[in-house]
């Protein structure tokens, strides 16, 4: 076999594992990162829920509390 016929055949191999090798690797990191995304945007939501229920849950209180103690006056 010529130099040239081997080397072309390595080249050939070489850039056919390279492709396998970036083709099972890259739907693992496109997971990954997908994944990674989603929860952070979960977590910043559940922050903002968090804290807009606490805030309504606190005036809902003192507005009971109010009425209450209007009741508890007159």
């Amino acid at each position: 076999m010529k130099l040239q016929l081997k080397l072309a055949i390595y080249n050939a191999l070489s850039k056919a594992l390279i492709v396998l090798v970036f083709g099972a690797v890259l739907p693992m990191i496109v997971e990954r990162v997908v994944y990674n995304h989603t929860d952070n945007k979960l977590y910043a939501r559940t922050e903002k829920v968090l804290k807009l229920l606490s805030a309504e849950a606190l005036m809902i209180f003192r507005v009971k509390v109010i009425v209450l103690l209007k009741v508890l006056i007159f």
